[in-house]
């Protein structure tokens, strides 16, 4: 049978798969998706996107259709309690902050179910092809690529396709990261858990439809209590104490008593829905790239669930693939980077999961405490204010050793314009009024100017042009924006005739302080260096090398 050729295949069809195929669709390309579920997940997980992943789900126009399917009213954080019900033993220990300093986005509150149906509505929208119930059985190299193999899920029937890329977002038993045996680091399972999906009328009890609790039973043990995007249906995940055997199979009788326990009502009389069991695991992949294969989500990291991170970032790596996976399928940039990617998401999913494990170890487990727990940063600054180690940027001298050797997290309203951090936040007025920092990317190069730097952003023009990157996003204070404040040559640190480039993810790619003889020349090394045009001349039919891929 002739093997359908495609140049991004992705397993997995959930938040970490649907982003990556929805930001490749968004630059033009129609990846494969594959499934081997019937449909999206049926499950309420997942349930809060934080100011990023609004700013990402912005790019492609759905950050309004989640505001909107949004359940209206405040969540009530119920801190730490014995039970629903029962007395607080410890109040919420931080309080959000004005996140309007940071970004224009705002916060979302929706549960994966919907989330995923929106995300594959648009990809299907824009030309994707999903394939639901397509099991992954495997893969081989063929020197140009990757031959496919696959199952249907319902008949067993066997198939193949040809990638160049294979994007492995299949979850956390990931079959693709089996298959080419990437191992991880972490703190592995840290926990047994027992989830149950109940329906029961508490509003009048609590208060409140949305509540998040954290419990510490004095018999259950400790675990969450949270509400879904249907009102009065509520999940409770519960850890299983040691010596109890962790299984699905318990009977209703007692589930309802467990759900009784934690609500602290034993006249509760709850309907339930579903009771699955899982294990907390700390895993992050050593590597996210093995060959044409790359990992992103579950299937390359493992995030303990407190504070929210794990769905976020599923859905977050998806974007920060595409724009670097697009670049590299239609030749611009060389595999290097996707190399990059895998040394960025990393970086900051373990950087993460430190992060998430430190906050179950305060809330849930204090006899955990030890000197391996990582000291806790503000939560603002885990979203917006990390600096990624080594990856897609150079520095102001254009040395890529030259950018910083560890793991750093700032205060967001500190972000100074250096490379590898975040673009600072701010308000400029256009052509159409008032319009921040990360909404004048919109996921492509983009070089901000200052009032003399008219030579940067000319060359910005010429270079992008030569290179093959389409139109040139270059904006020149004075002449494209306004700025206000007069705060832009200070906020970014590039002086009166300086320019930062910023990459499609909204961080620093390089900065210029100051004029250059040759602007263009700078400009043009700095490209070079970022999509590793270098790489390119390698001939397809040469053999590829473990960490090699993409075309030539």
């Amino acid at each position: 049978m002739p093997v359908e050729r495609h140049d991004v295949v992705i397993v997995g069809a959930g938040l970490a798969g649907l982003s990556a195929a929805a930001f490749l669709a968004h630059r033009g390309l129609r990846p494969l998706v594959l499934d081997r579920h019937p449909s999206t997940s049926v499950q309420p997980k997942a349930r809060v996107q934080n100011v990023r992943t609004m700013e990402v789900l912005r790019i492609l126009g759905l950050d309004e259709g989640v505001r909107r399917a949004t359940v209206p009213g405040a969540r009530r954080h119920g801190g730490v309690a014995e039970t629903v019900l029962g007395g607080v033993l410890a109040e919420p220990k931080r309080r959000m902050p004005d996140w309007s300093r940071y970004s224009a986005a705002s916060w979302g509150l929706l549960s994966q179910e919907r989330l995923e149906c929106m995300m594959s509505a648009y990809a299907l929208s824009r030309g994707v092809d999903v394939r639901f119930n397509t099991g992954f059985v495997g893969f081989e190299e063929d020197g140009t690529g990757l031959l496919v193999h696959l199952s249907d899920s319902q008949s067993g029937y066997p198939s193949a396709v040809h990638a160049e890329w294979l994007v492995a977002a299949d979850g956390h038993q990931s079959a693709v990261r089996s298959a080419v045996d990437v191992p991880g680091t972490g703190r592995g399972k840290i926990a047994e858990n027992v989830r149950v999906v109940f329906s029961a009328d508490l509003r009048e009890l609590i208060g409140t439809d949305e509540i998040l609790f954290f419990l510490r039973h004095p018999t259950r043990g400790v675990g969450t209590v949270h509400s879904t995007d249907l009102p009065n249906r509520y999940v409770v995940s519960m850890e299983v104490p040691s010596g109890v055997e962790a299984r699905d199979t318990w009977s209703h009788d007692e589930v309802v008593g467990l759900v009784r326990d934690v609500v602290g009502l034993d006249s509760l009389d709850p309907a339930i829905c579903e009771v699955t069991c899982w294990d907390m695991v700390d895993d992050t992949a050593v590597d996210f790239r093995a060959g044409r294969v790359v990992m992103i989500g579950d299937a390359a990291h493992l995030i303990p669930p407190i504070g929210g991170f794990g769905g976020n970032t599923a859905l977050q790596d998806g974007a920060e693939l595409a724009w670097r996976l697009a670049d590299v399928v239609t030749g611009v940039a060389g595999p290097g980077a996707i190399d990059d990617f895998s040394r960025e998401r990393r970086a900051f999913a373990r950087f993460i999961s430190d992060q998430a494990h430190a906050l179950y170890v305060r809330r849930l487990a204090p006899g955990l405490r030890d000197e391996s727990v990582a000291a806790e940063v503000a939560y603002q600054n885990c979203v917006f204010g990390f600096r990624y180690p080594a990856g897609t940027f150079v520095d102001e001298a254009g040395d890529e050793s030259a950018v910083a050797e560890a793991v750093e997290s700032v205060e967001p309203g500190s972000l100074d314009g250096r490379p590898g951090m975040r673009a600072p936040h701010m308000v400029f007025r256009g052509p159409a009024g008032p319009v921040a920092t990360h909404d004048l990317i919109d996921y492509q190069y983009t070089l901000l100017a200052a009032e003399s730097g008219g030579p940067w952003r000319d060359a910005m023009g010429d270079v992008t042009r030569d290179l093959g990157l389409g139109e040139a996003n270059a904006l020149q204070i004075g002449v494209d924006l306004q700025d206000p404040d007069g705060a832009f040559a200070t906020t970014f640190g590039v002086g009166d005739q300086g320019a930062v480039l910023i990459r499609p993810d909204g961080y620093i790619a390089y900065r210029a302080v100051g004029t250059d003889a040759d602007p263009h020349a700078r400009l043009n090394d700095v490209f070079m260096q970022l999509l590793h045009r270098a790489e390119l001349h390698v001939k397809e039919s040469e053999p590829m090398a473990a960490s090699a891929g993409g075309r030539a």
